[in-house]
């Protein structure tokens, strides 16, 4: 079972997820790639821990 500080933990991560893939297109080539990298990663994270704000924010752009 998750903890609450460990939950917290996880959604500060996911909202900083969806501003990195918010701003990505402002990355230089190599930043962006390792971004999109990061950015799968914490989806998967946000996705274990049932948290949708990712997904809206990604269907959104």
């Amino acid at each position: 079972m998750i903890s609450d500080q460990q939950l917290d933990i996880a959604n500060e991560l996911a909202d900083a997820a969806c501003a990195l893939d918010w701003n990505k297109r402002y990355l230089p080539d190599r930043l962006r790639i390792e971004s999109e990298s990061l950015v799968r990663d914490m989806h998967k994270l946000a996705q274990a821990i049932g948290d949708d704000r990712f997904d809206n924010a990604i269907n959104t752009n």
